[in-house]
Parts: structure tokens; sequence; C-alpha cells
């Protein structure tokens, strides 16, 4: 503190026994006549601007303080706000960074555990500093010979910086803050001012609250970690939403800072080199840091900076994926989430592409009907919904129904199936025949519901045949659907499934002679496995005589 008065003092012009306050003294070292000294002297600014922003304040300061349990203090600022303004200042003894700001904090040494005492170690009173401005809900870790600490806790985010700028010389910054409010969301802009600090305050930076802390924190945002830039603040912003805690790995080096000239890679390697405990290369730093990708990436959510929230949680994707594999839970859980940021951006195609994978591997990996996968079934649907594809939507709400009343003991009503049939495709009815093939009883009506699903029907048929083909109740109704609109594979696959049940009625006959496009090959069909069972009549050859497709070769083949 001497070194910053004797500094502050060589550049005045010497007055005599006049007093000047301390705002007018403040005042004229930042005035024109003194810039010449700063500009040939680079240093000098820095180091006298802190002290100038507590002497102009002394006119408003009572001129004697009482003393306090045998303790004095000119209770001039927190003890946060004085380590703020000098722990970048050098120290013969590393103790005095905070023991020499004592006779000025506001704060009781005592409860806060600083009172003087230099037979501790450096490490353990780095510590008591750290609980005492953050409270007692962090893990700190500290080292002998360096001026860092690494603290793990949990936080929430008050809000964003979105402006800044230094005030006159005395070291002050104009901060804009956006703060969030009860719902999450970011507000206005609102103007602070605040005290200065050894570290300048940049756009992009966040203001949060740990956990137990009395006061906010200033951090900004590395890789995976954060830099603690202001460790307390008198900001006063509104509390966030109960359920915002994210977890915060935060780096407070006192020794070097990330200055705007400083490159972030050089800074990252830095803290790596002297935390290698927290930061290093092994297995298990490796899965720390996709966790600490993954808070990070919420925090971004927090800060709706959505971009670089989702190039951290592909990155957090990857390195599930790399480290335990496709099928592990971790890695589904992850792209669950990273489709969910899709979705909320209204990235339609990349939310419904990682959607339809992850269900399809919570398929194969947790079966079908598994709450997981239901899950994501359900974030898909819902995909589906707010992009407009009804259809879609509707379809994958179908199969969750299915899969959620498995078991039920209700039969599924004929209804129920012809809906499906007339609106779904092969993976829904291909489900409800796998899940509650039971239940399930073929009538005409479904049949003809097929016959009338022109992108599915007939495989929809054969689905049934094949599967069912011993519980299908077929009537002459249905095998004339059959030969009307199916294939000859159709017609094949339920000669061979119900043979002797099949009766090939004149309507039927009628029926494939009309068959537009697969005409001559059901009759043909008909008459290989049936023979003189296919009667040939007048109605026939009408239907064959109106069928302007395949007409003509059915009449030929009937003549042969």
């Amino acid at each position: 503190m001497l070194q910053e008065v004797a500094a502050a003092r060589s550049v005045l012009i010497k007055c005599g026994s006049t007093e000047i306050d301390g705002y007018a003294f403040s005042v004229a070292l930042n005035s024109t006549p003194f810039d010449y000294i700063y500009e040939t002297s680079l240093h000098i600014r820095s180091v006298i601007r802190s002290v100038t922003f507590l002497v102009r304040g002394a006119v408003f300061r009572r001129k004697k303080v009482p003393r306090s349990s045998g303790r004095f203090s000119l209770c001039i600022h927190p003890m946060g706000e004085l380590i703020e303004m000098y722990h970048s200042r050098k120290a013969t003894i590393r103790h005095d960074k905070v023991f020499a700001l004592l006779g000025m904090s506001s704060d009781d040494p005592i409860a806060a555990g600083l009172l003087p005492d230099y037979k501790i170690s450096w490490e353990i009173l780095m510590g008591r500093l750290v609980r005492f401005l953050l409270g007692g809900e962090i893990s700190v870790e500290t080292w002998p010979e360096t001026e860092m600490a690494v603290i793990k806790s949990k936080g929430s985010v008050l809000g964003q910086v979105s402006s800044a700028e230094h005030m006159g010389g005395d070291g002050r910054q104009q901060v804009g803050i956006a703060p969030r409010d009860a719902s999450g969301h970011l507000e206005s802009n609102r103007k602070w001012i605040l005290p200065p600090s050894a570290k300048s305050i940049q756009v992009g930076n966040l203001v949060c609250l740990l956990r137990g802390a009395a006061k906010p924190t200033i951090i900004r945002l590395y890789k995976d970690y954060y830099s603690v830039i202001m460790i307390t603040t008198p900001l006063e912003l509104e509390q966030p939403p109960t359920n915002s805690l994210r977890d915060l790995l935060l780096v407070w080096d006192w020794e070097k800072f990330q200055g705007k000239s400083q490159d972030r890679e050089e800074y990252e390697t830095l803290i790596k080199r002297r935390v290698p405990e927290n930061l290093g290369a092994d297995v298990g730093a490796h899965l720390d840091k996709i966790a600490r990708l993954w808070d990070a990436a919420l925090v971004l959510e927090d800060a709706e900076e959505y971009g670089k929230a989702e190039e951290r949680l592909r990155e957090a994707v990857q390195g599930y994926e790399t480290e335990f594999g496709k099928e592990d839970l971790r890695t589904l859980r992850s792209k669950d989430e990273l489709a969910l940021r899709y979705k909320k951006t209204k990235q339609w195609k990349e939310a419904e592409g990682l959607f339809e994978r992850v269900v399809q591997t919570r398929k194969e990996v947790q079966g079908a009907d598994h709450p997981d996968t239901l899950s994501s079934m359900a974030h898909l649907e819902s995909t589906y919904r707010d992009r407009g594809d009804f259809r879609e939507a509707k379809k994958v709400d179908m199969m969750i129904d299915i899969l959620v009343r498995k078991g039920d003991f209700v039969q599924i009503t004929e209804e129920g199936v012809l809906r499906i049939m007339r609106s779904f495709d092969m993976d829904v009815m291909e489900l409800l025949v796998e899940r509650r093939g039971n239940e399930v009883h073929i009538t005409e009506g479904m049949v003809r519901a097929a016959a009338g699903n022109l992108g599915s029907g007939e495989a929809v048929m054969k689905l049934l045949l094949d599967r069912k083909g011993s519980e299908v109740q077929i009537t002459k109704e249905a095998v004339v659907q059959i030969a009307k609109s199916f294939s000859p594979e159709t017609m094949e696959l339920l000669l061979n499934r119900k043979g002797s049940e099949v009766q090939i009625t004149e309507g039927v006959v009628r029926a494939a002679a009309g068959n537009e496009w697969s005409g001559k090959a059901v009759m043909k069909l008909l008459v290989d496995r049936k023979g003189n069972k296919v009667q040939i009549t007048e109605g026939v050859v009408t239907a064959a005589a109106g069928n302007s497709r395949s007409g003509e070769a059915v009449i030929k083949l009937l003549l042969n």
C-alpha cells in the first residue's frame, strides 16, 4: 500500500502546507497535465488507480473510526472488493496480500479466520479466504507455491455482461448486464458501476451466484471451466429459477490472467500445467472433461447462447460415443439432449434424424417398451407435431399407445385396427402384430382397409397372413377384395396359408379379371392352383373387357 501512495505523491506538484481533499487529489491525478507521465511510465496508472479510487471517497468517510473488540480498521470496503483491487500486487511474503488489507476491510477477520498468523501455510490461508468470500458450500484446492485456487461448486446464472467500459482513471467500470427473470429469460440491459478489479470485465462474461455465497461472482467461460474475473460484486440481481443450479469448475488465478492481448489457448495450457489434478489428460480427467462440457452447455443455454451450447453438446456427445460406444446409455442420453436442443432451435431435420437413431438403438439395447425408449419416442412425436407433420406424429403416438398398453386384457377393436391400417404404414402394423397379435382378429373390413391403403396396404395384408395365417378369418368378400386389388404374391400367400378354406367363387374370378395392374398374373395363379374350380362366366368376360390395362391379356389367357 505504501508503494502505491508514494507513487501517487511523486506525480503531484508540491503544495506546501496546503491541504486538498481526497476527491481533488484523485481528479488532479487523472487530469491532462499528468498524461505525459503516464505515457512515459505506463505502469504508474495501473499502480495508482486503485489507490485513487479509495482516496477520492475519503471525503465521505468519518474522520474517526471506533475500535471494536480490540481490532482497528478503517472499514472502507468489504474484503472481497479489496482483494479484487490488490491481489495482483507484489509482496515479499504472500500472506501480506491478505493481511495488509485487514486495516481497510469492513469484514470481521475473526469470523473469517483471517487474523494475521504467518505460521499457517499459504495454501491454507488462500483456502480460508476463498471459503469466506464464497461460503462453505464449495470444494477448494490450493497449492503451497501457487497463487491459485480451483473451486468446485454449484451455481446459477443471474445474467450476462452486454457492455463494459472503463470510467476515468481510477479503474471503475460501467457494465451493462442483461439479467435473467423468474422464467429464466434474459431481460433488457441494466447499467452498473463496479469498483476497480485486477481483471477487466468483458462482454459475454457471466454473472452467477454460487450456492451459499452472499454476493454474485463474475466469471468467464473457457472450454470446460471458468476463470474468476471478480470473486465478489455489489450487484443485486433477481434470484434465478430454483431448478437452474449448474456444476461449475472455477479457476481463480492471481499470477496470470486473461487480458485482451493474451491468447486463449496459451492461458488454457498454463492452467492445465498448474492444475494437472483437475484438468489433466488421464482417463478419469477425460471423463470429467466430458461432464464439464455438458455442464458448460447448460450454462450457455441459461445465457441464451444456443449456438455455443450446441457446440459443447456435440463435443460431449462425441466424447461419450468415443469413450463408451454408441449403445451406452450415457451416449444415448446425451444424444437425446442434443436432439432436444435441435428441436428448440427449430432444426427439424437434425432433431428428427437424431431422435430416430436414438429410438432405434434404444429398441435394440433396452427394448421397445422400456421407459427410456418411450420417452425418446415421445420427443420424436413432439418434434413431428411442432414441425406440422401430423401424420408422422399420429403414427408415433399410436406406436407409443400400443407399447404402453402391452399386457392389457382389453381386446383391440376392429375400429382401432382399421384406423391403423388406413392411416399408417408397416412400422405401426408390425408393432401391433408383434406386441398385441393375440388381440387382433382379421375381418373383411380390415382387408378392405388394407386394399384402400395404396402406400402399404398390401404389405400389411402380407404381414397379417404371414404372422397370423392360422388365425385369419377369410370371408368370400375378403378373397374378392384381394383378387381385385392385390398382387399375385399376396394371393399366393393366401392360398398357401388358407388354401383349403379359400373358395374361388365367380365373384373372385370376376374381381381378378378386373384387376387392372395384376389381372393376368392373378388369373393365371388361380387357374394353376384351382383348375376346374375357376368358372368362366359372362360376368368374368365382361369384367376383363372393361379392364383397360390388362383385360386383353386376361381374355387371351382364358381362351387358352
